[in-house]
């Protein structure tokens, strides 16, 4: 009597269920290689994985000796064990990848507009942060608007340690919402006991906040009132309210002063802003700019041409800088976007120098009505330590006749001043030798014209940041200096009617039409052949 053969697939399903043992042995120590790769993995779960791989191995190795010996005496034994290290190998090189990932914390971004880099004052602030602080992010869940912000703040927790990001749904949490006083769109900044709120989730509202949040103290920067300067409350194209949000967005606090009758700056001032003055000052109030810079504070003077002021010239003298009586201008003349036209008198700047100021910075900046600053030699008991910060380029003059100036009808002669000309210098007073060492250092920057910070030049090319890195600077907080973060410029194209319809017909129409037709002409010359 023959024994009847058994069927292929029952002879395969034995043999899997023979090898399920060992399988399910190279599974445990996959994992255990995996979850030791994890950050925070439990070192009781890697241990109890690899040890179920040992005793399911040594199970299997024990129920099928014979199967084991006669295995390892054949050649498949050897192209087996070879696959079980190939693949014992793939699984350590995924896992030491993936410590390499968690460990190596690093990032490229190669988005033409750096859409997933943090700007350099946000480096700086971050960098800088010596306590943690949580960004509480009200948003509803899912929407569009959660998944930007989530986007942006990851960024934020990716850069420092000390940040930790928190999402709250308002619909879900109502009452921690209320608790917070935050409403949806909004991110609050909690360090400590500090709260600041950023009301829009974009990297200049959060930046300012963390820096309000921890601050220990509101620096303020005061400008001066009382002699026709540029009001720091006015919308008008000639007003300061522009340089005044930036400025409160870098965390400082703008107030206006009155240096008539007072004795000393505020205590709280980080910074004296003389913004272009129309009248002269008296010589007690330039007496308390000057007591203020001695007791090591900061002031940045615009001065506009054809303004006059013997006390305040005698003031810079003595800090080595002189303002000439000319006024600037320019042959090269430009067309901007709106209105703006940077005619002759616009003074166009590419050339700066290498102070700290400036000395990362390499946009264009624009000097409507300007005069030339001059750096003299020392005239004073201090020591003054000056730089140039800007010069005009080749294209720009210095015009000293002013009548021909306010006629619109000056040319470029020989009794003109040659370029380049300095439109802007930093002084700072040093320490000499034998003098205390904790000698109050003041700071000035001097600047021939006020116009380019205002509402109508602020925001064009490099004027606002070039304003507000002076500040950083005479305000000690040189980690702010920088090219700041700019939008997106996006990529736009405007088609017309016809190169729609082209378009739609070359993408979308002609494709599957050649398909079908290659496909039709195989078909039938198989058919043919046939």
């Amino acid at each position: 009597m023959m024994t009847p053969i058994p069927p292929a697939h029952s002879r395969d399903a034995r043999r899997w269920i023979r090898l399920a043992p060992a399988l399910a042995a190279l599974g445990a120590f996959g994992v255990a290689l995996i979850v030791a790769a994890t950050p925070g993995h439990d070192r009781a779960r890697v241990g109890a994985a690899a040890a179920l791989g040992v005793a399911l191995l040594a199970v299997h190795a024990l129920v099928h000796r014979d199967a084991w010996r006669a295995w390892l005496r054949r050649r498949a034994a050897r192209q087996g064990a070879a696959s079980v290290v190939s693949v014992l190998t793939f699984l350590a090189v995924v896992a030491l990848v993936q410590a390499i990932a968690l460990e190596v914390r690093g990032r490229f971004d190669l988005t033409r507009d750096a859409e997933w880099t943090l700007a350099p004052q946000t480096r700086a602030v971050l960098d800088a942060l010596t306590r943690d602080v949580r960004l509480v992010a009200c948003f509803r869940h899912g929407s569009d608007a959660e998944l930007d912000a989530r986007s942006l703040l990851d960024l934020y927790a990716f850069a420092s340690d000390r940040i930790r990001v928190e999402f709250l749904d308002p619909d879900r949490e109502p009452g921690r919402a209320e608790d917070l006083g935050v409403r949806p769109g909004q991110v609050v900044v909690i360090a400590g006991p500090r709260r600041r709120i950023a009301r829009r989730a974009a990297e200049a509202d959060v930046t300012s906040a963390i820096l309000q949040a921890t601050r220990e103290r509101q620096r303020a920067i005061y400008v001066v009132t009382g002699h026709g300067e540029k009001a720091i409350d006015e919308n008008d194209r000639g007003g300061w309210s522009a340089a005044r949000r930036a400025l409160e967005g870098q965390g400082y606090a703008v107030r206006p002063l009155s240096l008539l009758g007072v004795e000393r700056a505020p205590d709280d001032a980080a910074l004296l802003v003389l913004a272009g003055p129309r009248r002269a000052l008296l010589p007690d109030e330039v007496n308390v700019l000057e007591r203020f810079l001695r007791a090591g504070g900061g002031v940045f003077v615009l001065m506009d041409p054809r303004r006059d002021d013997a006390a305040l010239f005698e003031m810079l003298a003595r800090w080595r800088v002189a303002l000439d009586p000319v006024v600037l201008l320019d042959e090269l003349v430009l067309v901007g976007t709106g209105r703006l036209r940077f005619d002759a008198t616009v003074t166009k700047v590419r050339t700066y120098g290498r102070h700290p100021v400036v000395r990362r910075f390499d946009e264009i900046t624009m000097y409507p009505r300007a005069r030339p600053v001059r750096i003299t030699a020392p005239a004073g008991p201090d020591s003054i330590d000056a730089a140039y910060l800007a010069w005009t380029g080749r294209s720009a003059w210095g015009e000293t006749d002013l009548e021909s100036v306010a006629r619109g009808h000056a040319t470029r002669d020989a009794d003109d001043v040659p370029p380049p000309l300095p439109v802007a210098a930093a002084l700072e007073r040093v320490r000499r030798p034998g003098e205390p060492r904790d000698l109050p250092r003041g700071r000035m920057i001097v600047v021939g014209d006020s116009d380019f910070a205002n509402n109508a030049f602020f925001g064009v090319l490099g004027n606002g940041d070039f304003f507000l890195n002076c500040v950083s600077w005479l305000c000690g907080d040189e980690g702010l200096i920088g090219v700041r973060a700019r939008g997106r410029r996006g990529d736009r194209i405007v088609l017309e009617a016809g190169q729609q319809r082209l378009l739609f017909l070359v993408c979308v129409v002609l494709p599957p039409i050649l398909i079908g037709i290659v496909g039709a002409f195989v078909v039938v010359r198989r058919r043919r052949r046939t």
